[in-house]
């Protein structure tokens, strides 16, 4: 097996079509400068490529030094995918992987590497407006600069990880950068939501819930009003949820998302174990 060293416009086309054959989304201001910032190879044997692989350069995140996020294979050596998936990470060593896979048959296919601290998340993707109906109790309100405050304590009251904002610095700046909404109910803020562009066309919306006001459809109700908006521009939205998140999943699911993709991750790596 060897790995060529490819041109990384050539890597954005391939990836394209790729992953336009498989119905998934495709983020082309995030994607595309990373594989312009990193390093591509077309992973070939015998003659012929049988797919291509993508590390991010080391100084572009120095923690991870480096990353290879993403396989591309062809469907001729799926029945050696494995194999030839621990042939190229022995030959390029990385400290660190965070794999995905695009379908059904390639979670399977990563996990059985035996790699360490595997993590997997599902990808949803909703392209429809969810149903919504006006509730008389409630009221929806897009937050300003001027809000960031008296909001603080609920967008603080989650961690970083699960879109919890920590200070007001951060917060004033998310309100500057995205859209942000309010949801109030008997004149006290019961939730916030925020939108988040992802390249030209896709966006996600992340709800944070006053604690004590948890449970009771808050999360749900205002994130179908911030996605009428979004997806009436022709936005289409996307999320990532982590496996222990089931709260965040039966949101996501109750909006009418569907399954898109699995992301795999593992790090550190030390050592690739065959099976």
């Amino acid at each position: 097996m060897d790995l060529s060293p490819l041109e990384p416009r050539h890597l954005e086309t391939w990836r394209r079509r790729y992953r336009e054959q498989l119905s998934l989304p495709v983020i082309p201001d995030f994607h595309e400068a990373l594989c312009r910032m990193g390093k591509a190879f077309a992973v070939e044997e015998a003659g012929h490529t049988l797919g291509y692989a993508f590390l991010t350069e080391e100084g572009i995140i120095p923690s991870w030094a480096p990353v290879v996020p993403e396989f591309y294979l062809a469907l001729e050596p799926a029945r050696s995918a494995k194999r030839l998936l621990q042939a190229v990470f022995e030959k390029l060593q990385p400290k660190t992987v965070v794999g995905r896979t695009d379908d059904a048959s390639g979670f399977p296919l990563l996990m059985d590497l035996h790699l360490p601290n595997q993590v997997s998340s599902p990808l949803y993707r909703l392209d429809k407006s969810p149903a919504w109906a006006e509730d008389p109790n409630l009221t929806v309100i897009v937050s300003t600069l001027d809000d960031a405050r008296r909001l603080l304590p609920i967008y603080s009251s989650v961690a970083t990880e699960d879109g919890g904002i920590p200070d007001e610095m951060s917060l004033l700046k998310s309100l500057a950068l995205w859209r942000h909404y309010r949801l109030m109910s008997g004149g006290e803020a019961v939730a916030v939501c925020y939108v988040v562009p992802q390249g030209q066309k896709y966006i996600t919306a992340v709800p944070i819930v006053a604690e004590a006001q948890r449970a009771k459809g808050y999360g749900r109700y205002l994130v179908s009003f911030a996605l009428r908006r979004e997806l009436a521009e022709g936005k289409q939205y996307v999320a990532t949820v982590h496996p222990d998140n089931e709260a965040g999943r039966g949101l996501v699911e109750s909006l009418g998302a569907r399954l898109a993709a699995h992301f795999v991750n593992f790090t550190p790596v030390s050592r690739y174990a065959d099976s």
